[in-house]
């Protein structure tokens, strides 16, 4: 293959994980970089990249949906859809951004705000939430909640108190010496992007302060049920991250398409 379509195929594996700033919806396209590769489909060679990797791998599903919910998107094991191309990267990249992005204990109101400032409502917050159904935290996250809840020196009531012994005895014990993994979904259903994570609320099995919080408070419990005990889960997921992801982006002839992923060029 020639270098100017190797750069090609790397340039397209970055736009595909790449969103940054200034909203143009209007110019990406599911079939942007169609013929841009003599007759080679960039879209097949990352889509069959990414698959080889799951295979070895499942676990980077978690990892990828995390970059998606504040830079990129790759499915897994659940809802597929078209996925509109043509992002650019952007030229500056600053820290402080990440602090804008919501806890695993943030409260309710203050999430449906954040949301809304993006143009997303509450229900397709919630539908994205459901990304924590492949998701992942560490013991030292949830700590207080299994042991002493807002200095209570008591696990978090809005837990079942029988999950709290499950994860308090076998995945997060006290003195551990490493700071172990938790799913965030139940463990048979983890590498399966499903609607199990909202029976799990249903459940008062939510892991992470905010998971359940969804349940509990007025203005998402019925979401969570909503979603948990039909079918529209998939079409619901896949229609807010295609939202999520047309904004904020760079395309056209703003920012650039970096040779290293790493730095600016």
């Amino acid at each position: 293959m020639q270098p100017a379509c190797s750069a090609a195929l790397l340039a397209a594996f970055l736009v595909v994980l790449a969103c940054s700033a200034v909203s143009c919806r209007g110019q990406l396209a599911d079939n942007f970089y169609a013929g841009k590769c003599g007759n080679f489909s960039v879209e097949a060679i990352i889509h069959d990249a990414v698959k080889a990797r799951l295979a070895w791998d499942k676990r980077m599903v978690a990892g990828l949906l995390h970059l998606q919910f504040h830079d990129c998107f790759v499915a897994c094991g659940g809802p597929s859809y078209q996925v509109q191309l043509g992002r650019r990267d952007g030229m500056v990249s600053q820290a402080s951004m990440a602090s804008i992005l919501p806890g695993p204990s943030v409260d309710i109101p203050t999430a449906i705000n954040l949301f809304a400032r993006k143009g997303l409502n509450s229900f397709e917050m919630v539908s994205l939430m459901g990304a924590h159904t492949v998701g992942v935290t560490h013991c030292s996250v949830i700590h207080d909640r299994l042991f002493n809840f807002n200095g209570t020196g008591l696990p978090d009531p809005a837990m079942d108190p029988v999950y709290v012994w499950i994860l308090s005895t076998f995945a997060c014990p006290k003195g551990q010496a490493f700071d172990n993994i938790v799913y965030l979904d139940d463990p048979s259903s983890i590498l399966l992007v499903d609607k199990s994570y909202y029976s799990q609320i249903m459940k008062r099995h939510g892991v992470l302060s905010v998971d359940q919080a969804l349940g509990d408070h007025s203005a998402t419990a019925w979401m969570v049920r909503f979603l948990a005990t039909t079918d529209f889960f998939p079409s619901m997921f896949s229609y807010a991250l295609n939202k999520l992801a047309a904004l904020d982006v760079l395309t056209g002839t703003a920012g650039e398409i970096r040779s290293n992923c790493r730095r600016t060029n």
